[in-house]
């Protein structure tokens, strides 16, 4: 029942009235998550912490892959997209700050664990409900989107490999 009601508030914005689970909403999900990149670049670089961060990699991989058992999706696979997107999100902190190297901005830092963090653990949430809503419903994600989550995924610093590296991982789940 639990995981009943989890499915359906985090899955609840990801899916259109009566059409099911949406793999656009999904991708613009995604997109939103590394959108905030660049917030924790600066604050990071404000406060003089790493882009690295090791142990918090580990909680958001261990919540991702409960999230998934709960939800009948094989826990590795999404570790593997997790990991694909943690990937993801240190380039585009890298590329920014070497930005602000050369370009400084005036612009105020969002607090990373009352703004920023609070949001992306919301945003990893959904995407892991909506991933586990459109495979369910649709078996799985197909190569032929890749042009779809390519349009959808607008992140700047986010290169046109990190693209295909996220979603060749999002192509391997599968239900459990």
């Amino acid at each position: 029942m639990r995981s009943l009601l989890l499915f359906f508030l985090l899955g609840a914005p990801l899916t259109q009235a009566g059409a099911g689970p949406s793999a656009a909403a999904l991708f613009e999900t995604i997109d939103r998550r590394l959108a905030h990149m660049e917030d924790v670049a600066l604050w990071k670089a404000r406060n003089h912490v790493a882009v690295e961060e090791v142990e918090r990699e580990k909680v958001v991989l261990a919540r991702a892959k409960a999230a998934a058992a709960e939800q009948g999706l094989d826990p590795e696979r999404i570790e593997g997209f997790f990991k694909a997107q943690i990937a993801a999100a240190k380039a585009i902190q890298y590329r920014y700050r070497a930005e602000l190297l050369s370009h400084p901005t005036d612009r105020r830092s969002k607090d990373l664990e009352g703004e920023i963090r609070p949001a992306l653990i919301r945003l990893g949430d959904q995407i892991v409900g909506g991933i586990a809503g459109y495979v369910h419903e649709h078996g799985g994600f197909e190569r032929s989107q890749f042009a779809k989550f390519d349009r959808a995924i607008t992140a700047k610093h986010l290169s046109e490999r990190d693209k295909q590296r996220l979603f060749e991982a999002l192509l391997e789940i599968r239900p459990r």
